[in-house]
């Protein structure tokens, strides 16, 4: 009995012990690597960091677009419980940013949980304040993208989402270029998963994104859009899109739409008005077409600018059921007369002797029916119907603009090559792309997409559409001290799928100077039957507005390039270049105690710091290089006033002798 009892305890032992052995193994060895791997999720977790999103300028370098980086520092006192650690963050912090050590202790005192350090602290101190490695402190960023002059150029620039993401504009085109790539951080977390500290050597830093320079000029798109801004006091519009063009390369300078909305609080608007009309809608051309046509009949050899035909006193009836009307009668009439009075008798008369397999290369040619490839979102390639499709009218119809459908940028398009000497260029938003250190990565070049026309119809062309400002429907358009052509358009708007007698599309395109164009500029009204809704009464005054404050504009430069010039050869003290040394407490207390006044020493400050400060003095900013500012154009002490310019020049610290673009 005793023996059994023996037995039996000494097999259960020895299954116990063989259990835990086995137990053992089966941790020791057989899961060795899954239960490491748990333990490491345990204490350790990954996060991403998100990168600088790029920056975008106007073709001059001026800032549009940045990202503002808010760095917050926490406490997590569940791993800050000893006095002594509290009392040694406080002063360290105190050390930094110039505020007691009671201040810190104060928002320390509770036992457990996590309070707030700093919130949003200031540029200059936030790399000191990261410098800080103490279990339980930590630190989080958030990145708001600032749009310098709110609605300027909203559908051309768009606006990203919360989470950085390009929705509209060329925030959406360019969206992976501008975003960056993300980095990450590994963090020793308690077993309660709070953050003990960032593991220095496992934390790989994000790319930041790669900044965008427009073609776009700001002092051009605010003179579009201020001037586009008062056809409104006009009670008659309802809507205007402008769009101002290098004629000669296919650049973008302005491009306006209204009404627009202000990027940085894009949530405040309906999203109907997010999209660029410039491109995403489309019109029936009206009278602006007539250029068109015409050019393609001189191209053709069928007429000449004297060549006459007779307008049937404002009705002609080509077929039965056709019937093609004037506002005012005209007899016989010579090309140059068809285009000055607008006469849709006239055009038609002279597009019937075309071949219609003809007439539609040429508009193919000119660009309609198919997309310009600009490299904004969600263009349009309008309507063009093949001549297998066309009825007995459509010829004439689209001899004046019907049957048609194009985009306003489509327009500018053809204009561009109709008046350059006849090449179709594909259309420029963006410039160049620049690494975030300032090294340039892609530049555009003008792309010549085909020969429209000869050149000695587009010369024939600028001298008609001179003509329709001198002496036609076209004479609001006129400028004093430069020479305008271009031409008047009034079209019918879609409603449903009719064509509506209440609501018009007014429209003017011209050009400037007629002897060697620089810039086409085209206006287009959204405007009601009930008022005044002609090209040449509402448009075309536009025109005249835009291209005179752009005339103005021109003439200042050059003044003040011929004083630039003059002083740089009397005196060379013009240029002040800045000391880097600087205190960091003191650049941080200018900050925040701005003389809104007076111009501060910006001396030292990497870019975003300095960006930050002129954007609160609201001083126009022009960036020139990257890494920290070493020139600025307006000197410490210098009496401001918002709107002013301030030119400032970085060098990379990596390339201290190297100045960069």
């Amino acid at each position: 009995m005793q023996t059994g009892r023996i037995i039996t305890v000494t097999v259960t032992v020895f299954l116990f012990f063989g259990l835990v052995a086995y137990k053992l193994y089966d941790i020791q060895i057989i899961k060795h690597e899954d239960m490491i791997y748990r333990a490491k999720r345990q204490q350790l977790r990954t996060e991403e960091i998100t990168a600088e999103r790029g920056r975008i300028y106007d073709r001059n370098n001026v800032l549009l677009a940045y990202t503002d980086i808010h760095t917050s520092f926490f406490a997590d006192l569940s791993q800050i419980d000893n006095p002594v650690r509290k009392e040694k963050i406080a002063k360290r912090f105190s050390e930094k940013t110039g505020k007691p050590a009671e201040y810190y202790l104060s928002i320390m005192k509770k036992k457990s949980g996590v309070v707030c350090l700093e919130t949003e602290a200031p540029a200059a101190t936030v790399l000191q304040l990261k410098a800080i490695k103490e279990d339980g402190l930590f630190f989080k960023e958030e990145h708001e993208r600032v749009y310098v002059y709110d609605r300027l150029a909203s559908h051309v620039l768009g606006f990203v989402d919360r989470n950085n993401t390009g929705l509209a504009g060329v925030e959406k085109s360019f969206n992976e270029m501008l975003a960056g790539k993300p980095g990450t951080r590994t963090v020793l977390q308690s077993p309660k998963g709070g953050m003990i500290t960032f593991i220095e050597e496992l934390t790989r830093q994000p790319q930041s994104g790669e900044s965008v320079s427009l073609t776009i000029d700001k002092k051009l798109q605010d003179i579009v859009e201020q001037e586009l801004e008062k056809s409104f006091s006009n009670s008659n519009v309802t809507a205007g899109v402008s769009i101002l063009m290098e004629p000669n390369t296919g650049e973008v300078l302005a491009f306006a739409c209204k009404d627009d909305f202000d990027p940085n609080h894009y949530k405040d608007f309906p999203d109907s008005l997010y999209k660029n009309i410039g491109v995403t809608d489309i019109y029936a051309p009206g009278s602006t077409m007539k250029s068109i046509s015409i050019a393609a009949a001189i191209d053709k050899n069928l007429c000449d600018e004297n060549t006459r035909v007779f307008a049937e006193n404002g009705l002609y009836k080509p077929y039965k059921d056709v019937k093609i009307r004037d506002e005012k009668p005209n007899g016989w009439i010579s090309t140059r007369e068809i285009l000055q009075r607008s006469s849709n008798v006239g055009v038609s008369k002279i597009i019937e002797k075309m071949n219609p397999e003809d007439f539609y290369s040429y508009l193919r040619a000119f660009g309609f029916g198919n997309r310009t490839e600009i490299t904004l979102p969600a263009e349009t390639r309008g309507s063009l119907k093949k001549p297998t499709q066309w009825s007995g009218a459509t010829r004439y119809a689209l001899s004046y603009g019907y049957e048609i459908d194009a985009s306003p940028l489509q327009m500018a398009l053809a204009y561009c090559a109709l008046v350059n000497g006849g090449i179709l260029y594909e259309p420029q938003i963006v410039e160049k792309l620049t690494s975030f250190d300032g090294q340039r990565i892609n530049e555009s070049k003008p792309r010549a997409v085909r020969r429209v026309i000869e050149e000695a119809t587009s010369a024939k062309m600028r001298g008609l559409l001179r003509d329709v400002v001198s002496n036609g429907t076209g004479r609001t358009a006129n400028v004093d001290g430069i020479t305008v052509g271009g031409k008047t358009g009034t079209s019918r708007r879609f409603t449903g799928s009719v064509h509506s007698k209440l609501f018009y599309s007014s429209s003017f395109i011209g050009f400037f100077p007629v002897e060697k164009p620089e810039y086409v500029l085209l206006v287009i009204l959204g405007t009601k039957a009930t008022g005044k809704f002609h090209g040449g009464e509402v448009a075309a005054p536009v025109f005249s507005g835009i291209a005179s404050r752009i005339h103005a504009e021109k003439q200042l430069q050059k003044n003040e390039s011929i004083e630039m010039k003059f002083a740089a050869d009397t005196s060379a003290s013009e240029e002040f270049v800045f000391s880097e040394n600087f205190k960091k407490v003191q650049k941080s207390a200018e900050i925040k105690n701005l003389n809104p006044g007076v111009m501060p020493d910006i001396s030292g400050y990497n870019l975003r710091e300095a960006i930050t400060l002129l954007n609160k003095l609201k001083l126009e900013i022009e960036i020139i290089g990257a890494g920290k500012v070493t020139k600025q154009s307006i000197l410490p002490g210098t009496t401001i006033a918002p709107g002013m310019k301030c030119v400032i020049t970085a060098l990379d610290s990596n390339s201290p002798t190297k100045e960069l673009y």
